[in-house]
């Protein structure tokens, strides 16, 4: 039904965030774990293609989540630093 979405947090442990609709993926960031939502594309497909080629796997599905710290953790890493 895609009401939740499992996310894996940076230590591998899985969280939930309430689903979207259509095909998307996650960026998570490492400091306050929050996760949000960007729109999936058809662009994995070339790569998709050359692991099918190189492991002789048929792809049936994939997961995509990208880490990164939220802009509100870059603000209080540089206000920690402008006190320091």
């Amino acid at each position: 039904m895609g009401l939740v979405c499992v996310v894996y947090k940076p230590d591998g442990s899985a969280g939930y965030v309430a689903g979207e609709g259509g095909h998307h993926h996650h960026i998570l960031c490492r400091e306050c774990h929050q996760a949000i939502a960007f729109a999936g594309s058809e662009d994995l497909s070339s790569l998709i293609q050359r692991v099918e080629q190189e492991t002789k796997f048929h792809v049936s599905d994939h997961l995509l989540q990208l880490y990164g710290i939220c802009p509100d953790c870059q603000k209080t890493s540089a206000d920690e630093l402008e006190v320091n």
